[in-house]
């Protein structure tokens, strides 16, 4: 068995996300309050830099940069790939937000 290297619990969560720049599809499947597992028609690089938006229920929604920690492409007809995403740069407002909308997404 591999050894859990996940700093906080990951939520599946209906989340919009938005990552910069635009112009390539990408579903967010979990989430913590560390990073994201998402699928995504882009290819990226590991420890490349990305710019997303993260769009929370109720009509909130921020900004926050990222790094590639893995790419794992998907056996599909389409280029589809699983990317993991730690955050870098959440403030302590949007981490409080996003804290709170994973908390009562658990209960």
């Amino acid at each position: 068995m591999g050894i859990e290297r996940r700093a906080g619990e990951r939520v599946r969560k209906k989340i919009h996300l938005r990552v910069d720049p635009p112009g390539h599809a990408a579903d967010i499947l979990d989430i913590s309050l560390h990073g994201l597992l998402i699928e995504s028609s882009k290819h990226y690089v590991p420890n490349a830099a990305v710019r997303l938006t993260l769009m929370l229920p109720a009509g909130m929604e921020f900004q926050c940069d990222a790094n590639v920690v893995w790419v794992n492409p998907q056996t599909t007809t389409a280029p589809i790939y699983k990317v993991a995403l730690q955050f870098t740069s959440l403030s302590e407002a949007d981490l409080a937000t996003l804290k709170k909308v994973l908390q009562n997404e658990s209960t």
